[in-house]
Formats: C-alpha cells, structure tokens, sequence
C-alpha cells in the first residue's frame, strides 16, 4: 500500500459520470462522446484541505486514509457518490469533474470506519440531511473507539450561478484523540477501559452531533502500553456529550470514564466523572491511579454492566 501524506491539498484525475437522472447527465473528461448534445457541460476541479478556522492539535492524526465522495442536485437525491478506499488513494489527489451546469451540494468524508484497509466502506444516504458518520454497534448501546480520525467537509456549488472552476473544500475532524495513563499495582492485571456520555454519531450537512445516554464506547484493545504498574490507551472518540442533537460549537458536558481490572480472584471496578472535555481535533490526556483499595469489587460473570444514568456532582474521584 502507498503511503498516505497528511491532509493538505490532494490532487489526482478523475473521470466523473452516471446515468440520465432528472435529465441530467454527467460523462467521462477523456471522452464526451457519449454527453447529451442540449446540456451544457463544465469541467471543475475540487481539491481537499484541513479547516484551519478549527485546527487540529499537533498529536492529533491528520492523514487522508480513504475518500469518500457524493454530490447532490437536490436534497432529496444523491447524484453521484465515489469511494477511494486506501488501497486506492494515490499520493496526489486533483479532482477533475465533467458535470452538467446545475446546482450541487457536495458532501466529503475521509477515514471511515475504523478498518485502515477497508476504509470508507459506508454508504451515504440519498437524502442529504440524514448522512451521518457513525460507527456499527459491536452489541447493544457499545460501539469501538476508533483507530483513526473521520473528517467532514461540505461545500455548495452553484455552477448555474457563477462560473467558478476550482473549488476547495474544507475538511474537520469530528472526533476527539484521547491518551489516558493508568497507575496500578502489580496485583492489578488486564485493565479494561469504557467511556459513557459520548456522542453516537455526526450529521455532516447538519454539523450536529447525535446523543445516545445509553451508549459505551468499548477502547480497551487500544492499549499502547502494559507493564507491571502502568497501562495506557490512546484511541479516537466522539466527544462528550451536549444535549439529544447539538452543533460543534455549542457547550459539551461531563463524561464517564470506567476501568475494569483483575485482582485475584476478583475484579475491580474505578468510575471517574471528568469534566475536561473530549473535542473534536484536540488531544485529552489525563493520568489516572487506581488501586485494589480504593475501587469496587464486581461481578462480571453476566459480562459488564455500565450505568449510564449519574448526575455532574458525584461522589466519584476524579483524577486529572
């Protein structure tokens, strides 16, 4: 596989094309043959770049991984959709567009879903305002933490309107890094790391994210470091939560952290409400220390059971 370059502008040709729909027709650059003889075709180019206005934080991931594309002429119909899965991405990328003079809104998602290999394997949904970046529940309420960041990009283009050949779309993450340090005894083995109070998901088009109180995310395989006294993890979530639906730039609330270790014969459960927020672009790192004395001892014969109903002002120890 290619190497990936981190995101700023990718360049690479593409021939862009589809069948009749609603009487348009979009058709091959090299060869125009086959375009209907009263539309009026333009050729565009599209590149990609990260939204400098939010920024990333310099731990932060900022690789195009797989490309994910699709163009609406209504938003109620998607148009054309195109995926570059890594196997796929060329170490340029310049999007070269032959379309029909319209309007069209166009929607782009990078690094989707957490396979690095079978990246962008999602499906956009035909009614713009419903496409959403999520992840597939490994059960019930639990989704993985992501290996690699997703980011978002939108951008209007109204060729009816104006006469514009290149265009740039700006490219955000929608996901928070996380880095967490855990300080334990030697008799404390097989850490196992939770989060609650994180969001489920991301409309693009809407730059809203979606709530779901019930949900866990489930990071405990993205450990970096496990040694005799210290476990690590460092992963990719969805930022703590704000309400049902709320937009990026509104406030974010508490969130829930839960470690699960064994000792003996037992194991030992730690819940820490943080009130430093997970946000999409940044890093969190926080350092934890837990002991067999100061957590719970529980039953996981029926599996792990996680809460999620709590109130900001517990008692839980908190330990930034």
């Amino acid at each position: 596989m290619k190497p990936m370059k981190k995101i700023d502008t990718y360049i690479y040709k593409l021939g862009l094309w589809a069948g009749a729909a609603l009487s348009l027709t979009a058709c091959v650059d090299e060869d125009l043959s086959d375009c209907p003889p009263n539309v009026e075709m333009r050729e565009i180019t599209v590149s990609y770049q990260i939204d400098l206005q939010h920024g990333v934080d310099p731990e932060f991931e900022a690789e195009l991984l797989s490309l994910h594309l699709g163009f609406w002429n209504s938003p109620q119909n998607l148009y054309r959709d195109l995926v570059f899965q890594p196997e796929d991405m060329p170490e340029e990328l310049f999007f070269k567009v032959t379309l029909p003079v319209d309007n069209y809104d166009h929607l782009a998602v990078a690094n989707h879903n957490n396979d690095r290999v079978g990246g962008g394997l999602h499906t956009f949904d035909n009614v713009l305002e419903d496409v959403v970046v999520d992840e597939t529940p490994i059960s019930p309420d639990t989704i993985k933490a992501l290996a690699y960041p997703p980011f978002s990009g939108v951008l209007s283009m109204r060729m009816e309107e104006e006469k514009t050949e290149h265009y740039t779309v700006l490219m955000s993450p929608v996901v928070g890094k996380v880095k967490l340090h855990v300080n334990h005894p030697e008799t404390m083995r097989n850490i196992k790391c939770y989060l609650s109070r994180t969001q489920q998901g991301f409309l693009c088009w809407e730059d809203a994210y979606i709530s779901n109180d019930r949900l866990r995310t489930d990071a405990s395989d993205f450990k970096v470091t496990e040694a005799a006294r210290l476990t690590e993890f460092e992963f990719y979530s969805y930022p703590c939560t704000g309400g049902s639906v709320y937009r990026r730039a509104e406030g974010e609330g508490h969130w829930k952290l839960y470690f699960y270790s064994e000792c003996e014969d037992r194991t030992i459960q730690h819940i820490f409400t943080v009130e430093d927020p997970i946000r999409a672009g940044r890093v969190l790192e926080a350092t934890f220390n837990i002991s067999d004395g100061s957590g719970e001892a529980v039953d996981v014969t029926a599996g792990v059971e996680i809460n999620t109903d709590w109130k900001p002002g517990n008692d839980y120890d908190q330990e930034m």
